[in-house]
């Protein structure tokens, strides 16, 4: 986890009004902050894969698209 992905994750519709990204310090991710952010992770791939009727997505490919967009 980094500093980016917290603000990529702020400028997507889906989350900009998430309370627990906006309150965390993108400089100083605890551990807490990441388990949060690996779990949007887990369910953003889960929701792919089913949409796509695939198991290709992973939380790694949803956080390198994430660090893409920063």
């Amino acid at each position: 986890m980094d500093e980016m992905v917290v603000r990529a994750l702020l400028k997507t519709e889906e989350f900009k009004t998430d309370e627990k990204i906006k309150q965390m310090n993108p400089q100083n991710l605890k551990i807490e902050d990441a388990v949060y952010l690996i779990d949007i992770y887990r369910k953003k791939a889960n929701h792919l894969n089913k949409i796509f009727k695939t198991y290709s997505w992973t939380p790694r490919n949803i956080d390198v698209i994430l660090w893409h967009f920063r």
